[in-house]
């Protein structure tokens, strides 16, 4: 296999095997990447783990060496439309043999940190009055997250300011489907709620 890393390149376009291109990649610790999403955002890192059965794939992020505090970042795989390997890795070190040290986690921190990124998901920062109407809406029938001002539906399907049936996108296209269907239904929703919320005109005191 060629290993030079402008060659190595996995794409989502369309692919249904976009997930094994990634797996033949072999995802060797410390692999410097090139993720491009499918809103055509980049992001750049060196490898920290690669999950198949969650399609995901976790980077470091950050310049920081040794072990100190490192900047995480983890992506799905079917948010990814082009991943090009930029650097090599150690020579030797894999996953399959790699057994990172583990500290000890305090319990009660991570479920107030889990409950923390649960409530701080749910409200979007610099967003509109109307996209956070619209996401609040969506998240009441189907699990859904902020990135950005960029609405994540079912962990599969994004969408975009100004988060119109237009700006609904994703490589899975049932789920596209879907999400354009209830969206389309919260839109009719809100609208109707908006016009009875305004009055039509005021009442004339006194005369």
């Amino acid at each position: 296999m060629d290993r030079r890393p402008q060659q190595n390149r996995a794409t989502n376009q369309g692919n249904p095997s976009f997930t094994n291109n990634l797996a033949a990649l072999d995802w060797a610790l410390g692999l410097s990447v090139k993720l491009t999403t499918i809103l055509d955002d980049t992001i750049t890192g060196t490898v920290y783990a690669y999950d198949p059965i969650t399609s995901t794939v976790t980077l470091i992020t950050s310049a920081t060496t040794g072990s100190g505090p490192h900047d995480i970042r983890m992506i799905k795989v079917s948010f990814l439309k082009d991943v090009a390997v930029t650097g090599a890795a150690p020579a030797g070190v894999k996953f399959s043999t790699a057994e990172p040290r583990i500290g000890k986690v305090s319990a009660a921190s991570l479920a107030a940190a889990l409950a923390e990124q649960k409530r701080a998901a749910t409200l979007g920062k610099g967003v509109t009055k109307d996209g956070q109407d619209i996401f609040d809406a969506l998240h009441r029938t189907m699990p859904c997250r902020w990135h950005e001002k960029t609405i994540v539906v079912l962990d599969s399907v994004m969408i975009a300011e100004p988060y119109a049936l237009t700006d609904v996108k994703g490589n899975d296209q049932n789920a596209v489907k879907r999400v354009k269907k209830v969206l389309e239904g919260e839109r009719r929703k809100l609208e109707s709620g908006r016009r009875t919320a305004t009055p039509v005109s005021a009442e004339r005191k006194g005369g």
